[in-house]
């Protein structure tokens, strides 16, 4: 299992120099921000308020206060989960950015994005399939294995869209919401290829339960730290598909 931890890697194709960021770095440069008397408080985060867990239940949120370092060492993160007849391997990648667009208009963009991809292995350690991140738990999507593209070290290929950071398992044009937010990916861009690898469960900011970002402006919160993620608390992900991406709309609208 250690061995495939390193050995299945996978290697990103950007669109652009929207690298991945070192969550630590982020933590960082940023700092709370928190509800006091009615007002919103800019605080410096304190790591072992961090560690436990004092700024939990507080509704707080984590705001950058300086730009953060976006390039080609950062690490990525991981974790296992086993089950019966397989294990998982969940590699995730911290953004600093998620500028949002709706026909290329930065619509719903906030600071911070987690993303991932998982690897289902059987106890033979060979890998059935594969899951990629994309927006939400509605568009995220499960391939076979023999679907996947993979390198000449046999590294599995992942296609990141520019300003949504989905995961595609192949370059090319993907229509969604109606045409109104389509993501597209490129085999041609820059390269992240990750060499550090972190355990998530052995970071100190693993037991913080609020959110790490925010919109653009900066007053409310966005996206929640990747221990309240339903694809780090959940057994298992849903597999969505190009159908659901397109009618997202009338889709959600279905499901109420």
């Amino acid at each position: 299992m250690e061995e495939n931890i390193k050995a299945y890697v996978p290697k990103f194709y950007l669109y652009d120099e929207n690298f991945p960021c070192n969550f630590d770095d982020y933590i960082e440069r940023s700092k709370i921000c928190l509800e006091e008397n009615g007002k919103q408080v800019h605080k410096d985060i304190v790591k072992e308020d961090l560690i436990h867990g004092k700024y939990n239940g507080k509704k707080g949120f984590i705001v950058p206060n300086k730009e953060v370092i976006q390039d080609k060492e950062a690490p990525i993160y991981y974790f296992v989960r086993e089950f019966d007849n397989i294990y998982t391997i969940t590699y995730a990648m911290f953004f600093y950015l998620n500028p949002g667009y709706i026909f290329n208009l930065n619509v719903q963009g906030h600071y911070s994005d987690w993303e991932h991809v998982t690897l289902e292995f059987d106890y033979e350690h060979k890998p059935l399939r594969m899951y990629f991140s994309c927006h939400s738990s509605l568009e995220g999507r499960w391939w076979a294995w023999k679907d996947v593209q993979l390198d000449i070290n046999q590294r599995p290929r992942v296609y990141v869209a520019p300003k949504s950071n989905a995961n595609y398992h192949r370059p090319g044009f993907y229509p969604r919401v109606l045409g109104f937010a389509n993501d597209k990916t490129r085999a041609d861009g820059p390269v992240w290829d990750p060499t550090e690898l972190l355990s998530v469960e052995n970071e100190y900011w693993i037991n913080y339960t609020g959110y790490v970002g925010c919109n653009l402006k900066g007053t409310k919160p966005s996206v929640k730290n990747i221990s309240q993620q339903y694809w780090f608390r959940r057994d298992s992900q849903k597999s969505s598909n190009s159908f659901v991406q397109i009618f997202l709309p009338f889709y959600k609208l279905f499901k109420r």
